[in-house]
């Protein structure tokens, strides 16, 4: 009986030991609270409404600044991993949704080179429906994990509004568009 016992304990510590870690998705692991603002700054280009009387090229515009940090204050870092092999980074963000319940958000999952504090290379993976803060950070972990081990949206996911049938994210415009517009 004990060889047995000793036997299924070392059978359980092999197994842990030769299981993946879990992926580091702690924002703190890769860049500090300082560089976390500046990166949820330049998210904020891509991912917010452009400033009034500005164009997509002068959204880097030192007169457009205050503008993206005051939206970059009400995107909530939730999740960062860092490719181990290059700088791009994936990340998993709230932000603030109209809705008619009070302190509801919106996820947004993506990946973008990020080097010399400036983004580059931007993909937004998916956008979530209109949640609550519990739901969406619940579900972040294993979200983000799926979009790092395949590059694309977890679909079909009941919390995915964006892409689907109808929207997918065009590279090249840094936008949503429609799917009949495709070429």
């Amino acid at each position: 009986m004990k060889q047995f016992i000793v036997c299924l304990i070392a059978l359980a510590a092999l197994t842990i030991s030769c299981s993946k870690p879990a992926l580091d998705l702690n924002p703190d692991s890769y860049l500090s609270k300082e560089e976390q603002t500046n990166f949820k700054i330049d998210l904020s280009r891509y991912i917010h409404k452009l400033p009034p009387r500005t164009t997509m090229e002068m959204r880097w515009d030192s007169s457009a600044y205050s503008y993206y940090k005051n939206n970059a204050n009400i995107i909530e870092l939730v999740k960062l991993y860092k490719a181990e092999n290059d700088s791009t980074y994936y990340f998993y963000i709230t932000r603030i949704a109209p809705s008619v319940r009070q302190g509801e958000r919106k996820a947004i999952a993506g990946k973008c080179n990020y080097s010399n504090k400036r983004i580059s290379n931007i993909e937004e993976i998916f956008i979530s429906t209109i949640e609550s803060v519990e739901v969406l950070e619940e579900h972040a972990e294993e979200l983000l994990t799926e979009v790092i081990k395949t590059n694309k949206a977890p679909i079909p996911n009941k919390l995915i509004e964006w892409p689907n049938d109808y929207f997918y994210y065009n590279k090249g415009t840094n936008q949503w568009d429609r799917v009949s517009s495709r070429k």
